[in-house]
């Protein structure tokens, strides 16, 4: 073993550390090896991770926890569009809660009804909702 294993092998996370740095990368969009590459993990540890039906279910909710906050957000969102007259978050909403219910001629429907009239987004609320939209449609 080279000096500098001896010194990271001193210094190396342990396993619980190293789980939660997995976690909290994986729930920011990084892939799962990535994760295990960026905590350093054996192995050893990888292959005991993605077998432990535990550590896999946590990582099932914490996606599913930062879902629901990023929804959370992208309602607001809707509403500064409703406000300002943009239809469009609302119709993208509604087609992913029920596609077979809310397709193109629906949508098409909103559109003519949404008052104007309104003003129109501000430039700060139009980037906002880009960026939403960006990271929702953004490939998993």
């Amino acid at each position: 073993m080279s000096f500098f294993c001896k010194i990271r092998y001193n210094v190396c996370m342990n396993i619980e550390q190293k789980c939660y740095l997995i976690e909290e990368s994986y729930k920011l969009g990084m892939s799962l090896y990535e994760c295990f590459l960026l905590a350093e993990c054996t192995e050893e540890e990888i292959t005991t991770l993605k077998e432990d039906t535990e550590f896999q279910k946590r990582l099932k909710v914490l996606i599913l926890q930062e879902e629901k906050r990023l929804l959370e957000i992208h309602n607001q969102v809707i509403t500064i569009a409703a406000d300002k007259g943009n239809s469009k978050p609302i119709e993208w909403k509604l087609a992913q809660l029920k596609p077979d219910v809310y397709g193109t001629k629906v949508t098409k429907n909103l559109n003519q009804n949404v008052n104007h009239a309104e003003q129109p987004l501000t430039p700060e609320e139009k980037e906002r909702i880009e960026k939403e939209f960006n990271y929702m449609f953004k490939e998993r």
